[in-house]
């Protein structure tokens, strides 16, 4: 059943990952990788850009351009990933899915829309303030999952996502203080690991990150599914 992305028809097999599990470790990995390649680049920046830290990093061979190749790549594929998560974690309970049995490019696309944008906007309101930050965390996750598992167009997995966290506004900002500080844990643990060696702290980063994404992308998806099935009457 082997495919390649070509055209809005052209789909991914999925047949294989269906386990969460399975996608969650290879997302971690993924993350590693993705780390070590944005590290790269901002090694050969160092030179260019006296704004970004001289410090020990762990990068590979890679020029600016394979690296960042390697970057932009490995994202994909880490968006890949997590849809597969997704899909696994919803079937694994037995819910129902109106997306087609397998990933299509076009989904993929909306997907790293998605998270590209969403990390953005998360990341500007953070820095700007907290709660504008927050209020995207608390919606990013349903955009996501209502793309991944009903194939929805962006404009209304916004809406849905919405529809959501109005649904369930104490659930919904649990999981998302919890995502947050977990999130910040993992930040200041590499804000605070001088002494550890640049290896262990990216094997470390990157794998905390990887771990916190999927644990707060599964609650929303358990969210997500219970007020379908609440909405169904079951």
């Amino acid at each position: 059943m082997a495919s390649q992305l070509g055209s809005n028809r052209t789909e991914l097999p999925t047949a294989r990952l269906r386990h969460p599990v399975v996608p969650a470790l290879l997302f971690v990995l993924a993350t590693y990788v993705f780390n070590l390649g944005l590290n790269t680049v901002l090694f050969r920046l160092q030179a260019v850009l006296p704004g970004v830290a001289q410090q020990p990093i762990v990068a590979t061979p890679l020029p600016l351009l394979g690296a960042g190749a390697l970057s932009l790549v490995t994202g994909v594929a880490m968006t890949y990933l997590l849809l597969l998560f997704v899909r696994a974690v919803g079937g694994s309970a037995g819910h129902a899915s109106s997306a087609p049995p397998s990933i299509g490019a076009a989904q993929l696309a909306r997907a790293t829309a998605v998270v590209v944008a969403g990390s953005v906007a998360t990341a500007i309101g953070f820095a700007l303030l907290v709660a504008p930050g927050l209020v995207v965390l608390a919606h990013l996750p349903f955009v996501f999952v209502a793309v991944a598992l009903e194939d929805q167009p962006i404009a209304r997995a916004v809406e849905t996502a919405v529809s959501r966290v109005l649904a369930a506004p104490v659930p919904v900002a649990t999981a998302t203080l919890l995502t947050a500080l977990g999130l910040a844990a993992v930040a200041a643990f590499g804000a605070s690991t001088s002494l550890v060696p640049p290896a262990i702290e990216v094997v470390i980063g990157a794998t905390g990150t990887a771990l916190v994404l999927l644990a707060g992308l599964y609650a929303f998806t358990e969210l997500y599914q219970r007020d379908s099935r609440r909405q169904r009457g079951i």
